[in-house]
């Protein structure tokens, strides 16, 4: 079994080394499970094996941000011109970098426009940048918060599926549309107790869409 599995990999290394190398640069938006929807930005670099199988890995970049602010004072300055105080009572940024490999297969077609199909996988990593602003609840304790402020990281298992059309725009050169389902749950602080493991979680699965751009590496 490992004999067979280190000539495949020799195989699919000396594909990708005699195959044409292209550039790909994409953006799109993700809508995941535990967030809301996101920009996201990616850059891949592939080898394509007679314009029709691409193998290639990528990365791309979620970001999300979202953030509470509340009037706290209001003035005038010397000139009777109206100010105002604000404060920001929350923020909190989401990074997510998933890093995969992918492979995707250019379906033939009597036109400029071909469909596609294809899928990856790989590793996810999350960064949650939280801040919260010290707070008294208006509770009969009066039930005081300080405030929070810190980095979370978490990481986990990734992998997408994607289907969309490619349109060439010369032999070497294409522009892309497609929609495509990121799968991934992102875990940190895994603890083994005494009734169970448990761990904290966000679940980025969803559904994106995105466009891109492929042109020849140099």
């Amino acid at each position: 079994m490992k004999k067979i599995t280190v000539l495949l990999c020799a195989l699919l290394l000396s594909i990708i080394l005699n195959a044409e190398p292209i550039n790909m640069y994409r953006f799109g938006f993700l809508a995941p499970q535990d967030a809301s929807i996101g920009s996201m930005f990616g850059f891949c670099y592939g080898s394509s094996i007679d314009n029709t199988v691409v193998l290639f890995p990528s990365a791309d970049l979620f970001y999300r941000n979202f953030s509470k602010e509340r009037k706290i004072g209001y003035a005038t300055d010397n000139a009777n011109n109206p100010v105002q105080t604000i404060q920001k009572t929350s923020d909190i940024s989401t990074y997510y970098l998933p890093l995969q490999l992918n492979g995707k297969v250019n379906i033939p077609a009597d036109s400029k426009f071909k469909p596609f199909v294809g899928g990856g996988f790989g590793l996810g990593l999350l960064w949650e940048n939280v801040f919260v602003a010290a707070f008294q609840e208006d509770n009969a304790d009066h039930t005081f918060h300080s405030t929070v402020k810190e980095t979370k990281f978490y990481s986990g298992f990734n992998w997408n599926l994607q289907a969309g059309v490619r349109y060439s725009l010369s032999r070497h050169t294409a522009i892309y549309g497609e929609l495509f389902y990121n799968g991934g749950r992102m875990k940190r602080d895994i603890q083994v107790t005494d009734t169970g493991i448990t761990w904290n979680e966000i679940d980025m699965s969803g559904v994106g869409l995105r466009i891109g751009l492929e042109v020849p590496a140099f």
